[in-house]
């Protein structure tokens, strides 16, 4: 039960590793290792398909043990990087806003000014 565990573990870090940072000789090599082994896969135009729950426990050893010693070591910084602004400061490329200026003739005026009043129509 344990193994399978394992195996299960290995499985799911081949398929991440291939697919987030193996290069392409890692990839290359890969493939090689499955067609020395026959192992079946499917092609259609967006590449080829290895089914890892029907490859042997050995060959995921080995593919494993090949990504393992491929691994990018991922840097880790102790302390956040952090960008030091000042409030005060103004930024650098504002355009000054300015107010446009609406001429209106008398007639907009007059139906400016009609708009502000209240009619009664009636008693």
């Amino acid at each position: 039960m344990n193994d399978t565990i394992i195996i299960t573990d290995k499985k799911k870090f081949i398929k991440n590793y291939v697919s987030s940072q193996a290069t392409p000789e890692i990839k290359a090599e890969i493939i090689s290792i499955l067609n020395k082994t026959g192992v079946i896969f499917s092609h259609n135009v967006n590449g080829r398909f290895y089914n890892l729950s029907l490859i042997k426990d050995e060959i995921i050893d080995e593919l494993y043990d090949l990504c393992q010693s491929n691994i990018i070591p991922v840097k880790t910084n102790e302390k956040p990087i952090t960008k030091k602004t000042s409030i005060n400061k103004e930024p650098e490329n504002i355009i000054p806003c300015s107010v446009d200026k609406v001429y209106f003739s008398p007639i907009d005026n007059f139906i400016i000014d009609l708009s502000k009043k209240h009619l009664e129509i009636g008693n």
